[in-house]
């Protein structure tokens, strides 16, 4: 016997013997055998709470009541031999009941199969005494039946340790990747580590040190696992009376998930179930509870299939009694602008809103064509740019008027209304054609490009060594390319084929649309200026040799990196990088008060991702107390920024007084007409790829409770060692 059994035993002597038989056959699982997927679920609940000196929570019973329901409804348990609903209540939830309970679950599950927690009950925190909680120093805590009365035995007096369930958990995660947690307790925004009637919140215990606060626990990433918290770890969860006669009481987070979940249509991710609840809870309770999500498939759907991780929806947060305006959960941070217009998600429906007044984080617009509820998703159909539109000179090699080529490649920018900015749905806002070159931001250049018999393009030669544009050849097959007014290439994806026009044109609308966005953020970031709410921080990484020690290695490339220099983010734009090279960041608040803070790299092929936080990440890590500072090169933080793409891109950072969702100004990468693999470029082509007409440096701006800067990079096509 090792001494993990023993400490196991040693820890739990006084759980069941079917407990310890469970468990140690765990510690020796082996690969187990495929079968067909099924369905578990196990619903958790403490109601009574006597002989505890904490208040009983009638809210509970009622939670695992509801949850049975929904999940028989909208999840198909216990419709067939394939499906398990388990319920642990009061007596049956105690520390060693619920740690036999999660163990069972982990025994019974197979790959494949999908598993569902809920736990209702108190939750409260206790002093961390193994040193794994470095940002707060406590660990959170379940308040389990019996866990502080004297009536309880050994391990049933004490609290559930975050560090535990973790370790539950992670022995389910290792058997299937479809696991959804949710903690309707106070302090449970980790899931995975009240006072008044009403509020689950519970003060310390007064047990003395934890038996269980010492040891040393298997820790799980949990990345492939669901979570979903009532609250952040310093706030109360709440309950609620419903208006039945009798009133009955709910938990405030599992009435309304329940809710959504039963309303909730085919394909709708758990993400958006979740902030279907938060929009909810929020007319309820204002801004004293702030639910959390994290995990990578969060944006999964909870019925089966997946959405894509940049398909953001915006949630109708309330409408007027009258159903004539809506308030939306977007803002300016997002990069909403008055006159946009939202429908929804169905792709026939009549209803759109058009924003009339922006905020920060939210916004109103006025209701037409139909009505909206609290709760629905809208997708934005149209959006008003107010700043000057870019123009675009359309011109081309000898024959491109034939067949009347330019003037299908002019129609991609129809004429703009000024008094009406907004173009018709899915049209190209945020241009208009010029009749000069020199009067251009970018040149739309249509031609037939000749290639030698390898397929590399043949430029034409000038005095001065070599051009920018390939020589015609009017048996080639056209292509439309995106230059500055210079003709340099902005990006390798803006030289478009047009062997099927319709799909070429649609793909240059796509993409031009994805680069009117990016120099959105740009242009208000450059008309602006201000004082910097957080001071962002670079943390440099150097390779390592493979025998020097302290070097952790990279899955996605296999090189190994060490941790080395500390800069500030205005070197960002002025160090040259290379494929490879790999970066972090400290942030530190410079205000004094908590504000949230989120970094977004917009990469040389145009995508707008989150670097800050991540998707595995609750949504409150970007969270930052007053004067604190985070270092995101650290386990548990770990936001890394790998260059693995040539040319120009930029890192925004946001800093706000309140929450906002950055996956609302992700997008895609641009688009390719090309098959098969990506066109090799030649020496000439490379240059011509970082050679956009962006200006370099740091800029920033702020405005009342919140404020940003945009630092540029430039990645060159070489594979650099420091």
């Amino acid at each position: 016997m090792n001494m993990r059994e023993v400490a196991i035993i040693r820890t739990i002597h006084s759980c069941q013997a079917r407990l310890l038989t469970i468990l140690l056959a765990l510690i020796s699982l082996g690969v187990p055998h495929l079968v067909q997927a099924a369905r578990h679920a196990l619903l958790i609940g403490v109601s009574d709470y006597s002989g505890t000196g904490l208040p009983d929570l009638p809210g509970t019973h009622n939670d695992l009541v509801l949850m049975q329901k929904v999940l028989q409804d909208r999840l198909g348990f216990g419709a067939g031999s394939d499906s398990t609903l388990h319920i642990l209540e009061n007596q049956q939830a105690t520390h060693c009941g619920i740690a036999r309970g999660f163990a069972e679950l982990a025994q019974r599950v197979q790959p494949g199969d999908f598993v569902y927690i809920h736990y209702s009950g108190h939750g409260s925190y206790t002093q961390d005494l193994n040193g794994d909680e470095v940002r707060s120093g406590q660990d959170q805590t379940w308040v389990s039946y019996g866990s502080r009365s004297t009536k309880a035995d050994d391990i049933d007096q004490y609290d559930i340790l975050d560090d535990e369930v973790n370790e539950w958990l992670g022995r389910i995660a290792e058997r299937t990747s479809n696991l959804v947690i949710v903690s309707d307790s106070c302090h449970s925004a980790t899931i995975t580590r009240g006072e008044t009637p009403g509020i689950r919140a519970a003060p310390p215990s007064t047990m003395g040190d934890h038996p269980l606060g010492r040891n040393t626990f298997q820790r799980y990433g949990l990345e492939s696992v669901v979570r979903v918290a009532a609250a952040r770890d310093d706030e109360s969860a709440h309950e609620f009376e419903n208006d039945q006669k009798p009133p009955q009481r709910y938990g405030v987070f599992t009435w309304n998930w329940a809710r959504s979940i039963e309303r909730a249509m085919s394909g709708e991710s758990w993400e958006q179930l979740f902030t279907r609840t938060t929009a909810w809870i929020s007319i309820s309770q204002g801004e004293t509870q702030h639910p959390q999500i994290a995990g990578k498939p969060k944006s999964e759907s909870a019925f089966g299939g997946s959405l894509s991780p940049l398909e953001a929806k915006v949630v109708v947060k309330e409408v007027d009694a009258d159903g004539q305006k809506a308030t939306l959960a977007v803002g300016k941070l997002v990069g909403a602008t008055a006159g946009s217009e939202y429908a929804p998600l169905q792709k026939d429906s009549p209803v759109t809103a058009r924003l009339t007044e922006v905020y920060d984080t939210w916004s109103r617009g006025e209701i037409r064509g139909g009505t909206l509820a609290a709760g629905d998703f809208l997708r934005e159909t149209a959006h008003s740019y107010l700043t000057s539109p870019l123009r675009v000179f359309v011109t081309g090699d000898p024959g491109a008027t034939e067949g009347g080529w330019l003037e299908r490649v002019r129609g991609v920018f129809p004429a703009v209304n000024v008094a009406e900015p907004v173009m018709a749905t899915g049209s190209l806002s945020g241009y208009e054609l010029v009749n000069t070159q020199a009067q251009a931001d970018l040149v739309v250049y249509l031609l037939q490009p000749k290639r030698s018999p390898e397929g590399a393009y043949q430029y034409r030669k000038t005095p001065g060594g070599g051009d920018t544009l390939p020589e015609h050849d009017p048996d080639a097959p056209r292509e439309v390319w995106v230059l500055t007014p210079a003709e340099r290439l902005l990006h390798e994806r803006m030289r478009i084929r047009l062997a099927e026009p319709e799909k070429g044109l649609e793909t240059l609308r796509n993409n031009l649309r994805r680069y009117r966005r990016i120099r959105a953020l740009e242009e208000l970031a450059e008309a602006s200026s201000g004082s910097r709410r957080a001071d962002v921080q670079l943390i440099v990484f150097s390779r390592c040799a493979t025998d020097q020690p302290n070097c952790v290695t990279l899955p996605e490339n296999n090189n190994r990196y060490r941790r080395g220099e500390l800069l500030p983010l205005s070197d960002l734009s002025t160090r040259q990088w290379g494929i490879n090279d790999l970066i972090s960041f400290r942030i530190k608040n410079r205000m004094h008060r908590e504000q949230y803070v989120y970094l977004l790299d917009i990469s040389p092929d145009g995508c707008i991702q989150t670097l800050f936080p991540t998707t595995q990440m609750p949504v409150d890590a970007a969270r930052i107390p007053a004067y604190g500072s985070l270092d995101l090169s650290i386990e548990d933080n770990d936001a890394l920024l790998l260059f693995d793409k040539p040319g120009d891109g930029d890192i925004l950072v946001v800093a706000t007084e309140r929450q906002i969702d950055p996956a609302l100004l992700e997008q895609e990468c641009y688009q390719t007409t090309r098959k098969g693999e990506p066109h090799v470029l030649n020496p000439l082509e490379q240059l011509l790829v970082t050679a956009t007409q962006r200006t370099r440096g740091s800029v920033s701006f702020s405005s009342g409770s919140w404020g940003s800067q945009l630092a540029r990079y430039r990645v060159s096509s070489g594979d650099t060692t420091r």
